[in-house]
């Protein structure tokens, strides 16, 4: 399977240009471009990451192998409504997921 490279808008490779010059040389410079990429969007957009792969020289392999690691790091843009259920001893969070679960798919 051919990637193709998705055409970014300027003002998007400018930030990915700015990102690299300001970590360049720098060690753990990829991880700290994705956290400053993941404040600005709320995730990791593909095209986003495909073309950082060029800006920076890094595999696209390697740079998904970092975002995948990382816990912190989302493929996926974030939902309107960040929900926490608590699921402490007492176990009454559990069927509040089971109620939630069917109504989120809607």
């Amino acid at each position: 399977m051919e990637l193709t490279q998705t055409a970014l808008p300027e003002q998007e490779i400018a930030l990915l240009n700015d990102l690299a010059r300001k970590w360049k040389g720098k060690q753990g410079n990829l991880i700290m471009i994705l956290h400053e990429i993941q404040n600005h969007y709320g995730y990791i957009p593909r095209p986003v990451a495909m073309n950082l792969s060029n800006v920076i020289d890094v595999p696209l392999a390697r740079i998904y192998e970092v975002i995948t690691f990382y816990n912190y790091f989302k493929l996926k843009p974030p939902g309107k409504f960040n929900i926490a259920v608590c699921m402490g001893t007492a176990r009454t969070g559990s069927w509040v997921l089971a109620a939630a679960k069917p109504a989120s798919r809607n």
